[in-house]
């Protein structure tokens, strides 16, 4: 989607538990030009997600109440994709088995998995990647 009056721009969600994560993600895209929301768990992040589009995801795997896996079943099954790019951040993300049923099905409908900690480069990296392929079009 990319923000239609400023394709120089992205609205990003992110998905994580952690308090302290969410904050240092958000820290990192600080002087990026985006705009940025947070949810605490899949289910917030669903009802975001509902309320307006997102060009970027990245969301913890994870999580109570509604984890990174079942949030991402839940934009599918409600067809909230769109052009929506999701990037699952993970602890085990290097060791996923990718003959997995569940890690699967990630792979088909998400863009990557990023390991945490991950750092500002790995965000920033993604986020002009996805800038740069918008104005390439």
């Amino acid at each position: 989607m990319i923000n239609k009056g400023n394709p120089n721009f992205l609205n990003i969600l992110i998905v994580e538990d952690e308090p302290a994560l969410r904050e240092i993600y958000q820290i990192y895209l600080k002087g990026f030009p985006c705009h940025i929301e947070a949810a605490e768990n899949g289910e917030k992040a669903l009802e975001l997600i509902r309320k307006r589009e997102f060009d970027l995801m990245f969301t913890d795997m994870n999580m109570p109440i509604m984890n990174g896996l079942e949030l991402v079943k839940n934009i599918r099954k409600e067809n909230l994709l769109k052009d929506l790019k999701i990037y699952v951040i993970s602890a085990t993300a290097s060791s996923f088995d990718p003959n997995n049923n569940e890690i699967h099905f990630l792979m088909q409908y998400t863009e990557g998995f990023i390991d945490k900690p991950t750092d500002e480069k790995a965000l920033l990296g993604i986020c002009n990647s996805m800038l740069k392929s918008t104005l390439d079009h």
